[in-house]
């Protein structure tokens, strides 16, 4: 019995989806500036377009619209069972192409017959790059501070 070729990491999914976020070298390294994208696509679990945000800060790379378009595309009909899950999926992949300085992603699944939604935004950021008034400017959450 012959065992199942395995899939080289270019083969996969992931890899593929990931080439769709071609990115174009950043004409303005030296300044902090947002980047906002937004598009729709299709999940199996809600009958509703999903609205997808992506704000970032780019380093050395920028992202097309079209090239983000794409990449949506590719999410449609994916197997992630959750908005939450999505969204990981989303952050992982731009961290991994675009390589920004901050990065946030904002999905919104509904409204529903009922106009309630769900949704979801999640960030990360390089370790000691802090810019909160550009972040607070464009209406990005402050970051989390502990009560004491």
């Amino acid at each position: 019995m012959t065992q199942p070729r395995q899939m080289s990491e270019a083969e996969t999914p992931m890899a593929a989806r990931r080439t769709l976020l071609a990115t174009t070298p950043n004409p303005g390294q030296r300044q902090d500036y947002m980047v906002m994208l937004e598009g729709t696509f299709a999940v199996g679990w809600t009958d509703h377009p999903v609205r997808a945000t992506l704000r970032y800060v780019a380093d050395r790379c920028v992202l097309s619209l079209d090239a983000f378009n794409a990449y949506l595309d590719a999410l449609t009909g994916g197997d992630e069972p959750t908005l939450e899950a999505v969204a990981m999926t989303m952050l992982d992949d731009v961290n991994n192409e675009l390589i920004p300085r901050w990065a946030q992603v904002e999905l919104t699944a509904g409204p529903g017959r009922t106009g309630d939604c769900h949704r979801v935004i999640i960030e990360d950021r390089q370790p000691g790059w802090d810019n909160p008034t550009l972040l607070a400017r464009h209406g990005a959450p402050a970051p989390y501070t502990p009560l004491r």
